[in-house]
């Protein structure tokens, strides 16, 4: 590719001016080279550019030229850092352009000193400045006098939501609630005739239509010629006024609190000196406020209690909250009972005075002795009560019965047990279990728990007897269910012992217990191997489905019974499949108890669904080889027979001894060598359908299956427009059947020709390289692609087509995806409307 440019330009001295191709490499330099790079300017023509460019910059300076050749024009020029033939650094500032004429980049490139310092640093601080202006908390605007906005910023947008066109030209009072407007007004007027500073709080409407209170400063600049405007610096207080109208609610709450609390309230400072007291106090003692603030604690107290008034109030200045019942002498012999309650007011960390509260409690304080004594007498009844419950004095005669006992054994609400004697209620129990473990709690002194069955109820009963100095307290549960299911699980142990199925069971935690014969039979695990293990980790092998297991415990937790075929490994490590019942005993609470595994070896029934799964898929596979070889035998052979057939017609018109004619023999010859290699490769396809996807493959060059597919379309290439680039590297293979590799790449040619963009050349590139994975090929057209989201996951499927301006059976994709799953490989799509399609396919 030439690249002229005159040669007077290419004798600057002093500024390096170069053309890049697009390939990267240097096609001319001026000789400014030698003085700025030491090189002479032949010694860089033909290198890599990027190859002199200082490793920190070259991925900035390829970026940089990408977009000048994408049309985009970036803000700034390029600044980069050069390296010299002896290795030194030199800095340039480039001017680059493209010229599409000669697909080159034009560039001009000047050496930066001092004045690249002083732009950095001017650049330095204007982003400072943007960024304390964007970042800050604070919002800024210059106005006229009259209000209207000259310019704005800082937090403006983030904090009332307006674009910045909303803004300039409006006056400021547009913004401003009604109620403030006129405040508002005199400011400006203020700030307009004097060089003075004001601080106002006002209402501002939001973009969304709230309004939110700020605070703003202003600012008289308007004889400063830089500035000539008002300056308002605001920021939005809407929490802080919020909270201050709180504060003064609560401030009136309080007073309201304290003038009208029934109880009687002081504020004391450290030395007991009364600052405040509220109406109830003074109408109390029948007092004024001045006669009481001021004077000291002690002065409105008994001499014996004022002592301990003064210890609370100390300890109240210490930072707790303490109280106190007091005593005071009353009318007719009687004393009144006042509670104390001494709270510290706190400023910060420091207690600057403490409420004494008062409260009137003689009623309530007397009532509570007389129950405090009847509490203490009946103290070690209550305390053991749970469910049924009834106590005896030491003469077995009834005391106390609750109604959860009357319900258990039937006897009536209302009935006359109490004091009656326990022997004479239930004299069958006389000599019993319940008469002998009675007894000897009473005798010893010692608590007994034991577990019985009660004959009148018919019901298994779980006891605990309390002896005390008063008798004897007794509460007693119904257990009848929890030892049926006991005796239950004995049962059900001697039977397991005899099943064929292997049998488990375990705790509550999930641990093993105990194992059946067949369990040991089928897993080869002895009991002493498996107690106090879990059997899913026990059982589980590479090949378990975890996500099974978990599922299988979530439900197990919640209670549920599980029912799974699951692959286990025995002991020996062999596989084997085993139906999983595992079901939940509760206890009386509702709670897991034990679990109980019933296993079924069902290993030669998943050998047989396998076997009819792999029939299956053997009937599927030859279906689907059946069809691509239909569509190879109607697509791919329709190209080289009709050239073979248009050549063999041509050459019965034109002379024998013509260079036409000997043309025309030897395309007709490629084309009967291309026919016959396809009709090698349809047999090939043919012996891979009968073989049932045993799938011979063999290493195929990459390189020469993209020639050979390429080939059968440079005519409609050349018609198009179109182009073809190849980047694969030197060598690539992959193994895979030649015919279905050469379909593919066929059928994708064919799609990107058929749906190329009239609005720009057809442009196909294919690249393949290795990965860890095997090697990948990269198949890309700039066509007019599809809407991807649109298409969803019917891009691969038989029939299917998203252009419906175009002729097409909607099967090519269809193939390529089998002919490469067939292979062992996968394939991926990725498309955008009007920019073209990419694939990507990975093989090994």
């Amino acid at each position: 590719m030439a690249f002229n440019v005159r040669d007077q330009i290419m004798c600057n001295r002093f500024d390096l001016i170069c053309a890049i191709g697009i390939d990267g490499n240097i096609l001319q330099v001026s000789e400014a080279a030698v003085p700025i790079l030491g090189y002479d300017s032949k010694e860089l023509e033909g290198t890599s550019f990027i190859t002199h460019v200082h490793p920190r910059d070259q991925k900035k300076t390829g970026q940089y030229l990408e977009q000048i050749e994408n049309g985009k024009t970036p803000k700034d020029f390029l600044e980069n850092c050069l390296l010299q033939r002896n290795g030194a650094p030199v800095n340039l500032i480039w001017s680059f352009s493209w010229l599409e004429e000669d697909q080159a980049h034009f560039g001009i490139g000047r050496k930066t000193a001092e004045q690249s310092q002083t732009h950095q640093q001017l650049r330095k601080q204007e982003e400072l400045h943007k960024a304390l202006m964007e970042s800050g908390a604070d919002m800024f605007a210059l106005v006229d006098p009259q209000g209207g906005i000259l310019h704005c910023g800082g937090a403006v947008f983030r904090t009332l939501g307006y674009g910045l066109e909303e803004l300039l030209g409006r006056n400021v009072l547009s913004f401003v609630h009604p109620e403030d407007q006129p405040r508002i007004l005199d400011i400006f007027r203020q700030l307009s005739e004097e060089e003075n500073t004001s601080v106002i709080e006002f209402r501002c409407k939001t973009a969304s239509g709230n309004w939110v209170w700020v605070e703003t400063i202003g600012r008289n600049q308007l004889q400063n010629p830089y500035i000539n405007a008002l300056v308002l610096s605001s920021r939005e207080i809407t929490e802080r006024i919020y909270h201050r109208e709180q504060l003064q609610q609560r401030e009136q709450q309080f007073r309201a609190l304290f003038e009208n609390n029934p109880d009687m309230i002081l504020v004391e400072d450290r030395n007991g000196n009364i600052l405040e007291a509220n109406p109830t106090f003074l109408d109390t003692l029948h007092l004024s406020k001045e006669e009481v603030v001021n004077r000291h604690q002690s002065e409105f107290l008994p001499p014996e209690v004022a002592p301990v008034c003064e210890q609370k109030l100390r300890e109240a200045f210490e930072g707790n909250k303490v109280s106190c019942e007091i005593e005071l002498p009353g009318g007719s012999g009687q004393k009144v009972i006042l509670h104390l309650s001494k709270i510290p007011i706190v400023v910060g960390e420091e207690v600057m005075a403490v409420y004494a509260v008062l409260r009137d409690v003689s009623e309530v304080a007397l009532a509570q002795r007389t129950i405090q004594k009847q509490a203490s007498e009946l103290k070690n009844v209550f305390e053991s009560i749970t469910d049924a419950f009834f106590a005896v004095d030491k003469h077995w005669n009834f005391i106390f019965i609750n109604d959860q006992f009357r319900q258990l054994l039937n006897l009536s609400p209302g009935g006359d047990q109490l004091g009656k004697n326990l022997w004479d209620v239930f004299p069958e129990d006389l000599g019993g279990q319940f008469y002998r473990q009675y007894q000897y709690a009473m005798a010893t002194g010692t608590t007994v728990h034991f577990e019985a069955f009660l004959e009148k109820l018919g019901a298994w009963l779980e006891v605990k007897a309390y002896p005390s100095e008063e008798g004897l307290s007794v509460y007693f549960s119904d257990i009848t269910e929890q030892i049926k299911s006991r005796q239950e699980l004995e049962k059900l142990s001697l039977v397991a012992s005899k099943t064929s199925n292997g049998v488990m069971i375990a705790d509550a935690e999930g641990r093993a217990e105990w194992i059946n014969q067949a369990f040991t039979n089928i897993t080869g695990y002895e009991l002493e191997e498996v107690v106090g293990e879990f059997p899913l980790e026990l059982l589980k092998g590479p090949e378990t489905d975890g996500h099974v297991l978990d599922q299988m415990l979530e439900k197990l937790k919640l209670a549920q019974p599980v029912s799974e075929e699951v692959l286990n490994y025995c002991k020996n490590g062999e596989k084997i499949w085993l139906n999983l019942d595992i079901t939940p005993v509760l206890d009386e609470n509702g709670q897991i108890a034990k679990f109980i595994t019933i296993q079924t070896d069902v290993t030669f029934r998943k050998e047989i669904e396998a076997s009819q799964i792999k029939m299956t898929q053997d009937l599927f596979h030859q279906n689907r080889d059946l069809q691509q070889f239909t569509y190879i035998v109607s697509h791919n052979l329709r190209a080289p027979v009709a050239n073979a057939l248009g050549l063999a017609d041509l050459l019965t018109k034109v002379d024998k001894t013509s260079d036409v004619f000997e043309q025309a023999l030897a395309n007709l010859k490629k084309s009967v060598f291309k026919l016959d290699t396809i009709l090698r490769d349809l047999s090939l396809v043919l012996s891979i359908r009968d073989k049932q996807e045993v799938l011979e493959k063999e290493p195929v060059s990459l390189a020469d299956i993209c020639e050979q597919a390429w080939q059968n379309f440079q005519e409609s290439l050349s018609g198009c427009g179109g182009s073809m680039r190849f980047d694969i590297e030197t060598g690539l293979s992959v193994k895979a059947d030649r015919a279905y590799l050469f379909s593919i790449f066929y059928n994708l040619i064919s799609n990107a020709i058929k749906y190329r963009s009239d609005h720009r050349p057809l442009q196909i590139e294919v690249k393949a390289y290795h990965i860890p994975e095997g090697k990948t090929i990269i198949f890309s057209d700039n066509g007019t692609g599809f809407d991807q989201a649109k298409a969803g996951n019917n891009v691969f499927k038989l029939y299917k087509r998203f252009h419906t301006n175009k002729q097409g059976r909607g099967i090519g994709l269809y193939l390529v995806k089998t002919q490469v799953e067939a292979m062992g490989g996968k394939i991926a799509v990725e498309s955008k409307l009007n920019e073209g399609t990419r694939f990507i396919i990975t093989l090994s």
